[in-house]
């Protein structure tokens, strides 16, 4: 969502508060310019883009809970919105709370279906809440790095950011062995647990 093009969802527009908020946010002074944005949001209360252009301002304040809710309301102002269920999703699986991510990264990917980078974001959330089943059919078309080469931590670093490099394996044994040991395991420990998991997600 641009900060500086926030359109008109609910009523008129008046331009003040828009422009505090784009000359604030472009100093970094982000204090500030979340008054502007919420002088906007009591005037124009329909806005999904400035609840969402508020939560982005939230999180870069450090107050990521408030940023959730603040998604949220956007996210029920205009439910068919695709950046506003993903970002709301990552930003939950990213503090911890796989129970509001899981929904809004399934909505996403029903609006985006062969988007890989939300459907892998959505194997992690539905692995860290127990929905193994789920967790392997959306991770096993993912592409995660390859075990060899590589050390436990930059496996652990690029599951969870959901980055898709060349080579091609199931996501669910890796996470399999994120969950089972942590950032302590050996590499020939997790090569291990790779090889049995990958025995039962083929």
């Amino acid at each position: 969502m641009s900060i500086s093009n926030l359109p008109d969802r609910g009523g008129v527009v008046e331009l003040d508060p828009l422009a505090r908020c784009v000359s604030a946010f472009q100093r970094r002074d982000y204090a500030s310019a979340h008054d502007a944005v919420v002088d906007y949001i009591e005037r124009v209360p329909g806005s999904a883009a400035a609840w969402a252009v508020r939560a982005r301002i939230l999180n870069l304040l450090g107050d990521a809970e408030a940023a959730i809710e603040s998604f949220e309301q956007a996210c029920a102002l205009r439910p068919d919105g695709f950046a506003l269920r993903y970002r709301l999703g990552k930003l939950a699986l990213a503090k911890g709370r796989y129970s509001v991510a899981e929904p809004h990264l399934a909505a996403a990917l029903n609006l985006d279906p062969t988007n890989t980078t939300v459907r892998g974001f959505l194997g992690i959330a539905q692995f860290r809440l127990g929905d193994l089943d789920k967790a392997a059919e959306n991770l096993s078309s993912v592409d995660v790095p390859g075990v060899l080469g590589r050390t436990f931590k930059e496996i652990a670093m690029f599951v969870q950011t959901a980055r898709l490099p060349a080579a091609k394996t199931n996501g669910a044994p890796l996470l399999a062995i994120i969950a089972a040991h942590g950032d302590k395991a050996e590499p020939r420990v997790w090569y291990a647990h790779y090889l049995e998991a990958r025995q039962k997600y083929p």
